[in-house]
């Protein structure tokens, strides 16, 4: 999934390589069942925008967690890259002016950025959190 300020959700399909005007509303459901159906080679995105901040969910495809793509979507703003593999790897990487700023890992320390790192630093401090509550 990533999140990009200040452009359009049709600007965010278009920054990952879609055509936006042949772009539907469907569901979830609808949008699997469309993928399933013609068994096309790619990802299926679904995007949409939330006050200065539009997002794009995709299944089927890590498409939003590559470096071309994400230097794409930052291209004049910043972008939030979060991927959930089904391998089990997850990253999180935070783009701006199409460079990237930091990347890592969750829990991993040994993906830990080089300094400043204010998005590593939150999710430690998240996690830190999590584990007492876990921990009781």
């Amino acid at each position: 999934m990533t999140f990009t300020r200040a452009i359009t959700a049709s600007d965010v399909l278009g920054r990952y390589g879609a055509d936006p005007r042949v772009a539907r509303l469907l569901d979830r459901d609808e949008a699997n069942s469309k993928y399933a159906a013609t068994a096309q080679e790619g990802s299926m995105l679904r995007a949409g925008s939330l006050c200065m901040w539009s997002f794009c969910f995709e299944e089927h495809g890590i498409t939003g967690a590559m470096s071309g793509t994400c230097t794409t979507l930052s291209e004049g703003t910043e972008t939030l890259s979060v991927l959930r593999g089904a391998d089990g790897m997850n990253s999180f990487a935070h783009w701006r002016d199409g460079r990237r700023v930091e990347r890592f890992e969750p829990g991993m320390t040994f993906t830990k950025p080089q300094p400043p790192h204010p998005w590593w630093d939150a999710v430690e401090v998240h996690l830190a959190y999590v584990l007492r509550r876990i921990r009781g």
